[in-house]
């Protein structure tokens, strides 16, 4: 037996672009709403039997009542049935983000300076969550790996010893998350690219 469906993701609804003007922001909005309606199309046309949306849905937990009524609107009005799977890539990324930082050697420091560069996601999460969550989500993995690597030096492993298997649970998320193109002989080498170029 076999079937089709479109898969897709990271729809973002609810997202705001605080430099647009009021009637850009407008269409931009609608544009999106309109994107979701043009996959239906696409997959009825493709004989598609349903659609699975992974991910990211809205912009965030704390959209308003318009956007999710809109967003119903548009998801009424498709041809096919539609299997939701909420969640938020935040706390992979963070940890996507850790394991970098470790495998490039930046300190802890270094991690604080690099996140502090990014004003806007600060100011957005802070009016959304109260807080810079990415920030300290991508922290306490920073942390935790930390805690892991000393553990192995305390037990008498040698550096390479942990440096593969973060290599090797950082091939597996990439892979996970993007698909191919990040087994563990690629990561090597965007690292040496990274060290060769970085200087």
């Amino acid at each position: 037996m076999s079937f089709r469906f479109l898969y897709t993701g990271d729809w973002q609804l609810g997202m705001t672009r605080h430099f647009f003007s009021e009637g850009v922001h407008e269409r931009f909005a609608q544009s999106r709403f309109d994107a979701t309606r043009e996959l239906g199309r696409i997959a009825e046309e493709e004989n598609c039997q349903f659609m699975v949306v992974c991910g990211d849905i809205f912009e965030s937990n704390l959209v308003d009542r318009m956007t999710v009524s809109r967003a119903f609107e548009a998801l009424k009005d498709l041809p096919l049935s539609v299997y939701l799977l909420p969640g938020n890539r935040a706390q992979l990324r963070a940890e996507i983000d850790a394991y970098v930082a470790h495998l490039y050697g930046l300190s802890r420091d270094d991690l604080v300076y690099i996140l502090d560069t990014f004003p806007v996601l600060k100011k957005n999460e802070k009016k959304a969550f109260g807080e810079f969550i990415s920030k300290r989500k991508c922290m306490e993995e920073y942390d935790r790996i930390g805690k892991i690597i000393v553990e192995h030096e305390q037990s008498g492993k040698e550096r390479a010893e942990y440096g593969k298997a973060i290599l090797k649970e950082l091939s597996k998320r990439l892979s996970h998350e993007f698909g191919k193109g990040f087994d563990i002989t690629n990561l090597r080498k965007m690292r040496q690219f990274y060290l060769l170029f970085s200087k």
